[in-house]
């Protein structure tokens, strides 16, 4: 018979696994890791701020959705208790496929905690909306996927 016997086989195969390896070993230590922040322990803080809003939403709405699509674009209605004194608030809708096309509003509800967005201002499409206030010093926060369709 002629060819590589088993041993040989074997061998070449351990071979070519450690030359592997020590190949990736060496690639992965030449990557730079740019998902850790310089300032990790700040946006920790932040989301934490993050999550503390929205607990402080779910004691009021009791998880109801507070932003709900329809042809004339998206209403915002905050919940009650929430919106007497804004002293900041925003509506972010970001969209996932082109960042371009992210939209960026002031909070302003009327006297009854109601937003209208006009969808002449919307793109058609998927977009991830967040809503952040803070009334008489208490955050709020609401994170919600909506589509629009024009």
């Amino acid at each position: 018979m002629s060819g590589i016997n088993w041993g040989h086989g074997i061998t070449l195969v351990i071979i070519l696994f450690l030359v592997g390896m020590i190949g990736m070993v060496y690639l992965a230590s030449q990557q730079t890791n740019e998902m850790i922040d310089k300032n990790y322990y700040a946006q920790e803080l932040k989301y934490q701020n993050i999550i503390n809003a929205t607990a402080n939403l779910q004691k009021q709405t009791n998880n109801h959705s507070i932003l709900n699509t329809a042809a004339n674009g998206i209403t915002l209605q905050l919940p009650p208790n929430t919106y007497q004194a804004i002293q900041k608030g925003s509506i972010e809708l970001l969209k996932p496929n082109d960042s371009s096309k992210d939209l960026l509003f002031s909070l302003q509800p009327d006297s009854m905690g109601q937003q209208v967005i006009a969808s002449k201002d919307l793109n058609k499409g998927y977009y991830l909306a967040r809503v952040y206030w803070e009334s008489e010093g208490t955050p709020y926060y609401h994170e919600q996927k909506i589509s629009i369709e024009q």
